[in-house]
């Protein structure tokens, strides 16, 4: 029996750390470890710290935890391979700061269990260094899909935003479209615009209806950088205020989605987008009622020319004539009006 057993917290606090071996430690209570200061956990030797059990660690103080040097680590992580720190599934009842300080030793074959095993609380508490450097540990996207829905929805929108990708490279959103699907408002909000621009098709096609309408202008426009975007069926769910926002080239919008959105988006389309659609010859895509839904100033958007080109049953859907300029207007009638050639 060690005689460290015997010892107040009092006394522990002003042992040597170098008197301190791996079986005194063993032999600690949790109120005599929570007495050690900053400077002696520092100052234990590697091999001490490799003894190191799970209520060793929810005993420390967070400043005694970072107190730790990098040999020190290296042997905590070296601990991990053999289990020790995770007897009995403990993870799952460490303190939060605690499971962020492992998020950064955890060795690469236990950071799959790992993160498995972590409470909402404790995912909440990883840094984002943390999260970083356990997806650096597995393949590309195998360690985070290992979160449950509940797990993800403990994410801080700071540890949303700071998932990586690769762009340009056949590396999507470390996420999975599962998890994708259950973000929230203000965690799918908190994606930047080169994350948006990561997603695959599938992910995108798990977004549903209310995280749709939750999207901002800048991300939908960022959608568009590799070609992909809303399914038709979630076109329809954007919101006015969400085209009214995107004031961007819109052409890359497919036929069939453009064909799905309301009056109502049509006209909160900007001056912008609708010369966009038009320059692309999108226009004439529309049905007779969204045409109808045209206002004078979304028209007036569109070079004259362009106008002569349509065909006069497509402009005689147009009611926002009204107001239009001379020019348009005179256009309007050249095409109206042309004469037919024989063939």
């Amino acid at each position: 029996m060690s005689y460290v057993q015997n010892l107040s917290s009092g006394q522990v606090s002003t042992l040597r750390a170098e008197s301190i071996t791996s079986d005194d430690f063993v032999a600690l209570s949790t109120s005599q470890v929570s007495a050690l200061q900053a400077s002696q956990l520092s100052a234990l030797a590697p091999s001490v710290v490799g003894s190191f059990k799970y209520y060793h660690l929810n005993a420390l103080s967070f400043a005694a935890v970072r107190a730790l040097g990098t040999a020190q680590i290296s042997a905590l992580h070296q601990a991990t391979d053999s289990g020790t720190l995770f007897d009995g599934g403990a993870v799952s009842i460490m303190s939060p700061y605690v499971a962020r300080f492992l998020g950064d030793v955890v060795s690469p074959s236990y950071a799959a269990n790992f993160l498995g095993m972590l409470s909402t609380a404790q995912v909440g508490a990883l840094s984002e260094g943390a999260i970083n450097a356990l997806l650096a540990l597995g393949s590309r996207g195998s360690i985070l899909v290992r979160f449950s829905s509940d797990q993800i929805q403990a994410l801080t929108t700071g540890q949303i935003s700071s998932i990586p990708f690769e762009d340009g490279i056949e590396y999507p959103l470390a996420i999975s479209s599962r998890q994708i699907s259950v973000l929230s408002t203000l965690q799918l909000r908190a994606l930047s615009s080169a994350q948006m621009v990561s997603l695959t098709p599938s992910q995108l096609a798990g977004l549903s209806s209310a995280q749709v309408k939750a999207l901002t202008s800048d991300q939908l426009f960022h959608l568009n950088s590799d070609g992909d975007w809303l399914q038709s069926s979630q076109t329809a769910h954007l919101t006015s205020g969400q085209f009214a926002g995107l004031d961007a080239d819109i052409s890359f919008i497919s036929t069939s989605a453009l064909r799905q959105l309301s009056t109502a988006q049509i006209t909160a389309l900007t001056s912008s987008s609708i010369s966009s659609l038009g320059d692309s010859f999108r226009l004439e895509f529309l049905a007779a009622p969204q045409l109808r839904a045209l206002t004078s100033l979304q028209l007036s958007a569109l070079p004259p020319e362009r106008l002569s080109e349509w065909d006069p049953n497509t402009l005689l859907e147009l009611n926002g004539l009204r107001s239009m300029t001379s020019a348009h207007l005179t256009s309007l009638f050249a095409s109206l009006y042309r004469p037919m050639t024989l063939g």
